[in-house]
């Protein structure tokens, strides 16, 4: 899967290396997980992690309140 294709992940790009923040990684991993579960789709995917993004709510935090 592309996540920078898909909109869920936009590093820092500077003579043409890519440069992946910390939250870029959680969002991958948490991407990576809902998909390989087959928890939901891609599309799904990008629509959580853009709430997530937009109300600063870290992927660690939506797993430890859906236990």
């Amino acid at each position: 899967m592309n996540y920078e294709k898909e909109g869920i992940l936009n590093p820092k790009k500077k003579n043409e290396k890519r440069y992946y923040s910390l939250d870029d990684l959680e969002r991958a991993r948490f991407a990576r997980f809902l998909a390989k579960n087959k928890i939901m789709k891609l599309e799904g995917v990008k629509i959580l992690t853009s709430v997530l993004k937009k109300t600063n709510i870290k992927p660690e935090d939506y797993f430890n309140n859906t236990q």
